[in-house]
């Protein structure tokens, strides 16, 4: 069979819902999606391995995983604008600060992310800016001492009970 203008007109929405339905849940059989979708097994199969929609899922796929590249991006550039102005605002607790530059610092050096992301940058901070970086990172160094309970206040008239 060729592939000609006239085949390619036989792809039609349901294919590509077919084609939507098979990218969203990867783990569902054939015959899962076509129950799903309502087809008969024999029919849904037909229509997925014939090489018309072989041929064209491939290229939605393509497509697909390309979008899926580009909005992780964009999400990271947005994610590290948005980091930077917490580190940046003076009203904001060193311990969120902390929180950030921690999150950063785990999870900025995503392999999929660091493979195709790049970052030129340069910062000017202030005396004051550089010594709260400093601070957290100090305190980012220091063991993590879990507390036992919290304290009461004197004279709340409650007890403290063992758990």
């Amino acid at each position: 069979m060729a592939t000609g203008g006239k085949d390619l007109q036989k792809l039609k929405y349901r294919h590509l819902a077919i084609m939507e339905m098979m990218l969203q849940f990867p783990e569902l059989t054939q015959g899962q999606l076509a129950e799903k979708l309502g087809y008969s097994p024999s029919r849904f199969s037909n229509i997925v391995n014939s090489p018309l929609f072989q041929l064209a899922f491939e290229e939605f796929r393509k497509r697909h995983q390309q979008n899926l590249s580009e909005r992780v991006l964009r999400l990271t550039e947005e994610a590290l604008k948005t980091s930077e102005e917490i580190l940046n605002d003076k009203n904001i607790p060193v311990t969120i600060k902390q929180v950030t530059v921690r999150d950063i610092l785990n999870l900025g050096h995503a392999k999929a992310v660091e493979k195709k992301a790049s970052l030129n940058a340069t910062v000017e901070l202030d005396k004051q800016t550089l010594q709260d970086l400093l601070a957290v990172a100090r305190e980012l160094n220091k063991p993590f001492a879990p507390i036992k309970g919290l304290e009461r206040a004197e004279g709340s008239g409650e007890e403290e009970t063992e758990d």
